[in-house]
């Protein structure tokens, strides 16, 4: 009878070969992994890694009795000195290079104070980081020490923890792109982009366990139970499935993440999506948008200005992160948005019922004038502005007088980044004091354009749809970005369709196409052609738009996530 054998001749049926296959070993990036599930006899907190990062009790006054008094837990003490602690040379670690996952399950009840969880904080050299546990609300917060600050007014988390049941708790800080990531049971919780900056090398304390930081023998305990304790860290950044890791904890707490566990990321990019881009960019589902397991943690709402309605943003994320490519959004978009009327800004003489939105810059009685209606709002001019002073006609809309026009401000001229009154409403000085705001390590900078559907309201017309694309393309160019050229979604209110056909797509292949050679410039999603003729109100399931005529239902958002990642890819901006 023939045997499958591996490479080296074992028979895989084999006692030898199964019981290697079986067996979990702990990945090589592990300070310590405390099971937590000792025999009340049992002296100090064994590691489960390998590492010899055992967690002792400061003094005899706290012992294997109290440690396990309670089984399946290591249970810490409302005192002083009543908890554990790991020595600082297996718990170092630098946030300015490293990265760090520390995992734990604990079961506590609503303390009266504020109370240190665990961690390393350091308060002589103001150096390392821990977990703070919240009076009244019982959630948690991260406190980062560094060479720069103390980072300890960071918002409190928004899930309970500390409610007396058992919840298994993931932070991951991120080295490269200095933000933090706390999920509970396995679900993203909370969020903290760009959280901190420095280093924290130098940090002198152990790292304590029901306590934050500093000599043990003298630190403030917590009363707690836990188990499931894994530290890890790892040389440079996080890995592209750190979601999927804080799963299997809530999972199995006790099992160590092997290698085979971990994920590498590959890059990171910064992406600032719909800067131009209206309100389908920035969300318009109804049920909040899955956490991902693989990729940057995003969660509606995607800041800035995302809101709280599904975005395509987080399964944008996940589709990318299955390329091993972390993409940290920035959501610029703004609804009820024209390209060339609200974004770059144009100048058009004033004319009898002229459509007009926000921005809208017009000439008349020898002046230029700026539309003021409120964010989202359009409407038909019927009152010429005049006079030197702001005015709002009998047809309510509003104008800001801005004096007589510069030589180039003529009738249909699109403006450019550097002219006087180009960006109107500030929307693209908004989006890059966002971007310029992520101080992180990022090996991509990427803008996606996607917008279409306030160019109609207006009467945007081809040659100034395209001119108002590439002004606001190379406005992204000149500030260091690559950008991707797309197109927002089907639409089912009166003339939209006729209007892509007519004028909005040519002018999106005109903008395309006087980037040709461009290797910074590609074409982006074009959710009309991806998605194609959208259904009005569909079957649940089945991909559409919403009673509105105009904004992407959930399935349709999972849809125009897809293909923006499709179109990064076919760019070839992923490898």
């Amino acid at each position: 009878m023939a045997y499958m054998k591996d490479s080296k001749g074992t028979r895989l049926d084999s006692f030898e070969a199964v019981g290697k296959q079986q067996v979990a070993r702990p990945a090589s990036q592990y300070s310590f992994l405390i099971p937590g599930k000792q025999p009340a006899t049992s002296g100090s907190a064994r590691d489960a890694s390998g590492k010899g990062g055992d967690a002792q009790p400061p003094t005899s006054t706290y012992g294997p009795s109290q440690m396990w008094a309670n089984r399946g837990y290591l249970t810490t003490g409302a005192g002083t000195g009543l908890g554990v602690c790991v020595s600082n040379g297996k718990t170092a670690v630098d946030l300015a290079t490293q990265s760090v996952i520390l995992a734990f399950v604990i079961n506590a009840g609503l303390p009266g104070g504020s109370i240190g969880i665990m961690g390393n904080g350091d308060t002589t050299g103001n150096k390392g980081f821990y977990i703070s546990g919240r009076p009244t609300s019982g959630v948690l917060r991260p406190v980062i020490n560094t060479s720069t600050a103390v980072y300890n007014t960071l918002p409190d988390g928004t899930v309970t923890v500390l409610d007396g049941t058992d919840h298994a708790v993931l932070v991951a800080i991120d080295a490269p792109t200095k933000s933090i990531f706390v999920y509970v049971d396995g679900v993203l919780a909370d969020t903290y982009l760009n959280a901190f900056n420095g280093n924290t090398a130098g940090a002198t304390g152990s790292f304590n366990i029901g306590a934050f930081g500093g000599p043990l023998v003298n630190a403030a305990t917590c009363a707690a139970k836990f188990n499931g304790i894994h530290h890890m860290v790892l040389t440079g950044g996080l890995p592209i499935n750190v979601g999927r890791l804080a799963q299997l904890h809530a999972e199995r707490p006790t099992r160590p993440f092997t290698a085979a566990d971990i994920y590498p990321t590959n890059k990171r990019a910064l992406v600032v999506a719909g800067a131009p881009g209206q309100s389908n960019e920035l969300g318009s589902g109804v049920w909040l948008s899955q956490t991902p397991t693989n990729g940057c943690p995003l969660r509606d709402p995607v800041l800035p200005n995302g809101g709280t309605s599904r975005s395509m943003w987080p399964h944008f994320s996940e589709k990318m992160g299955q390329l091993g490519v972390w993409t940290e959004v920035i959501n610029s978009g703004v609804g009820s948005t024209s390209a060339a009327k609200s974004w770059t800004g144009q100048i058009l003489t004033w004319t009898n019922g002229m459509v007009v939105t926000r921005g809208s810059y017009v000439l008349s009685s020898g002046s230029l004038w700026r539309c003021n209606l409120a964010a989202g709002l359009a409407s038909a001019s019927t009152n010429a502005p005049t006079g030197a002073a702001d005015v709002t006609g009998a047809d309510a809309v509003p104008w800001v007088y801005l004096g007589a026009p510069l030589g180039y401000e003529v009738n249909g001229y699109v403006l450019k980044d550097g002219d006087t009154h180009f960006d109107p409403n500030g929307y693209f000085a908004a989006a890059s004091a966002a971007a310029a705001a992520r101080t992180g390590t990022y090996a991509d900078k990427w803008v996606l354009i996607s917008i279409g559907q306030g160019d109609k309201t207006v009467g945007t017309v081809r040659a100034d749809y395209k001119q108002a694309l590439i002004n606001s393309t190379n406005y992204w160019l000149a500030r260091g970005f690559k950008v991707a050229i797309g197109f927002t979604c089907y639409g089912a209110t009166a003339g939209l369709d006729a209007w892509y056909t007519s004028d909005l797509l040519p002018g999106l292949a005109d903008a395309i196409a006087f980037f040709n050679g461009n290797a910074n410039v590609v074409t982006g999603a074009n959710l009309r052609t991806a998605l194609g003729v959208l259904p009005t109100t569909p079957a649940q399931g089945v991909p559409g738009i919403k009673s509105d005529l105009l904004h992407m239902n959930d399935e349709a958002l999972a849809l125009a996530s897809e293909a923006w990642a499709s179109a990064l890819v076919a760019a070839g901006w992923t490898a």
